[in-house]
């Protein structure tokens, strides 16, 4: 018997199970796992339909322990080869334990909130019924704890995630009972909360939590546990930038899945699998990897990523601007979709991608038809975390039409909205660069050097990010967009520089993409130096950002914000000639220094007064005095906004443009003119800047 089926069925009565170790033998079948499970699977259908071969056993029996074989039948079933093969056994039961396990085939994808309220229900009948003296072991109460966190990531609901961690350590606290079942609870549980910690942005946090999983999983060595554990090993390898090592991690978690036929741990390690392959350039890898997890994905019953892969195939078309099969895909995903009653969770995603392939097609009348489906799937499903998405796409789609005005504005709510959830930093990346995208585009037209200025502000502003993630292909791509950057303004020497660090990085070879498009633009710049054209500089970078943007897209998940945190100590408004203009002191031993402040205003008017007088294009750099980092930021020709922070961090970068921007965009509603009567105006522009920072700072 192996062992980790002995710890699930060490309740059972022993004529049962010397009866399934002998129906066992009977299945052709090498791997002991398949073998067993589908043993059990044919034994508690028989058993079920009141067959006369087991009627001598189940005479025997009580109801309680009928009823606690059928738990174990499921739990066993669910745990090697997965949730389509314990649907097939279907008993009406009053047991809650036995209604939880079921409520996976009961519901369709769209149903989240039904499926909830209904697992809810049964909870709170099982905690009825033990106070009335029934007894449900750990695993039962476990099972469901687990249900809770599962639903809850799945709806992006964290509030309610980990007030259900708090009620497992709670649980842990009073469980005195210590066995192998037990042991394989409590890893289960440590591997899923770091599943869904990751996801929220805790990186350290979740490692910490596989780590503990690994613990309680080094003596069981159950393969459903120790994919998990694989899996989530392979995406903190990729929030720590090691794609070589995330991909031996996914391959292992297919691997152990694969070891006990569980079909949907099976499709999602290989869509992992795929995500990875497709950053890296690999696509036609990629699209085998998401073909085989779309199959199994579907032939299993799982309720959740039953058509992602549709989406994931379709990227990787889009990456190589195979628009038309791309469109294919998706169609077939959604006509998949359209068997369901109500939207799903998949069904945004699918939309989502069809959206980007129709913009990539220039098809934009076709584009703001399938937002506006979009954002009503996004009210009947409640799916609040999907309206940043809405913003950016709305970006995106007013860019094309050439309405910069609406783009940004549409971009800044999207940058708003991601900004909020931690969980939603790829979102916040792509709607930067396509800010910045904008920005050159305009200057592409009018040349006005604060556009260029701005574009500058983005792009460093998400080096920052890039650098705090440790994310080596974005980080890349961004070099390469800054030293083009440089190129237009005519900065040779730092183009240069930044394309040196792309390729004398030491992990570069393992995205061939970067690493090529490095080669050849240093090549180029070194050929013909000063003959680069201006127009020809500009055109090339909208065309990398183009390329970018798109390879962004295919980024998965994995991605959650980095710890790095700083403290804001200040604000302070300047004009372009250093004179102060409005400041704001958050940190008490800061207030009462008078020489500290009067240093800091100094540095901000000497740096800001050398900008003007050089008429200097880029992104301001942070400035130290005094251990306060000193971050600029210019709102327009005549103001510029500053931060004193303790660090130097994205998401601080992120206010500063955020503050900047408001600031710019009331005093344009106002109509306020920095002439020579500007003075008598001083009053209005101080409470423009009153009320954005009050709207913009709680955020950062």
């Amino acid at each position: 018997m192996l062992k980790s089926f002995q710890f699930f069925i060490q309740d059972l009565p022993e004529d049962i199970v010397t009866l399934l170790q002998k129906k066992r033998q009977e299945i052709d079948e090498t791997n002991d796992y398949i073998a067993f499970s589908q043993a059990l699977k044919d034994f508690t259908l028989k058993f079920i339909k009141d067959d006369s071969e087991f009627q001598g056993i189940k005479d025997s029996l009580s109801e309680n322990e009928l009823t606690n074989i059928l738990r174990t039948t499921l739990r066993i079933i669910k745990f090697t080869s997965g949730i389509k093969n314990y649907l097939e056994i279907t008993r009406s039961s009053n047991d809650p334990v036995i209604n939880l396990f079921q409520a996976e085939g009961r519901f369709h994808p769209g149903e989240l909130e039904k499926k909830w309220r209904f697992i809810k229900k049964q909870w709170n009948r099982l905690l009825k019924l033990k106070k009335q003296g029934v007894s449900f072991s750990f695993a039962d109460e476990m099972d469901f704890l687990l249900s809770f966190i599962t639903l809850a990531g799945n709806r992006h609901e964290f509030d309610k995630l980990f007030k259900y961690e708090k009620m497992v350590y709670d649980y842990f606290e009073i469980q005195s009972q210590k066995n192998t079942l037990t042991e394989f609870y409590k890893g289960l549980f440590y591997a899923t909360l770091s599943f869904w910690v990751r996801e929220t942005g805790k990186i350290k946090k979740a490692e910490q939590h596989n780590k503990k999983a690994e613990e309680f999983a080094e003596e069981i060595r159950h393969p459903f546990l120790d994919g998990w554990i694989a899996n989530n090993r392979g995406a903190i390898s990729i929030s720590q930038g090691n794609f070589s090592k995330a991909l031996e991690y996914f391959e292992d978690a297919l691997n152990f899945w694969t070891s006990v036929g569980n079909l949907e741990g099976m499709g999602f390690a290989l869509n992992n699998i795929g995500v990875i392959k497709n950053s890296m350039g690999l696509y036609k890898e990629a699209r085998e990897a998401h073909l085989h997890s779309k199959d199994l994905h579907l032939r299993s019953a799982g309720q959740i990523y039953r058509t992602i892969s549709f989406s994931n195939i379709a990227d990787t078309f889009r990456a190589e601007s195979k628009f038309e099969q791309a469109l294919q895909t998706i169609e077939e995903g959604l006509s998949l979709e359209q068997q369901n009653k109500k939207p799903t969770l998949d069904l945004l995603y699918l939309l989502v991608e069809k959206i980007e392939i129709l913009v990539g097609m220039k098809k934009t009348n076709n584009a703001k038809e399938t937002l506006n489906h979009f954002k009503k799937c996004i009210k009947e499903l409640n799916a609040n975390h999907f309206k940043s998405q809405y913003y950016y796409l709305k970006g995106i789609i007013e860019s094309i039409e050439l309405n910069f005005g609406l783009a940004e504005n549409a971009l800044f709510k999207a940058i708003e909205l991601s900004s909020e959830s931690a969980n939603n930093l790829r979102l916040l990346i792509k709607a930067q660069m396509q800010l910045a995208r904008i920005l050159i585009t305009q200057y592409q037209h009018t040349e006005n050097q604060t556009d260029i200025a701005r574009a500058f502000s983005v792009v460093e502003n998400l080096i920052v990010a890039s650098e705090e993630q440790n994310f080596l292909p974005f980080l890349c791509d961004l070099l390469i967009i800054r030293s083009m950057l440089y190129l237009l303004t005519n900065q040779y020497e730092k183009s240069i520089e930044d394309l040196k660090k792309v390729l004398e990085n030491k992990k570069i070879q393992e995205l061939p993409s970067q690493y090529n498009r490095a080669k050849e633009q240093l090549s180029k710049i070194m050929k013909e130096d000063q003959s680069y054209s201006h127009k020809r500089a500009t055109s090339e970078l909208l065309a990398f950002l183009q390329e970018s943007h798109s390879s962004i897209f295919s980024w998965d998940i994995y991605q959650p914000s980095n710890e790095n945190t700083s403290e804001l100590y200040g604000v302070f408004v300047s004009t372009e000639g250093g004179i102060p203009f409005y400041s704001k002191i958050f940190k008490d031993e800061m207030i009462d220094n008078d020489v500290l402040i009067s240093g800091l205003i100094s540095a901000i008017s000497s740096f800001t007064r050398e900008v003007v007088k050089k008429r200097k294009i880029g992104s301001l750099k942070s400035i130290s005095h005094e251990e306060i980092t000193i971050l600029i930021e210019r709102v327009n020709r005549e103001l510029f906004v500053s931060f004193f922070v303790e660090n130097d961090t994205h998401k601080i970068r992120l206010g500063l443009m955020q503050l900047a921007r408001e600031i710019k965009q009331k005093i344009l509603e106002k109509g306020i003119n920095f002439d020579a009567n500007f003075s008598e105006k001083n009053s209005k522009v101080t409470k423009i800047i009153e009320k954005a920072v009050s709207k913009v700072l709680p955020s950062v």
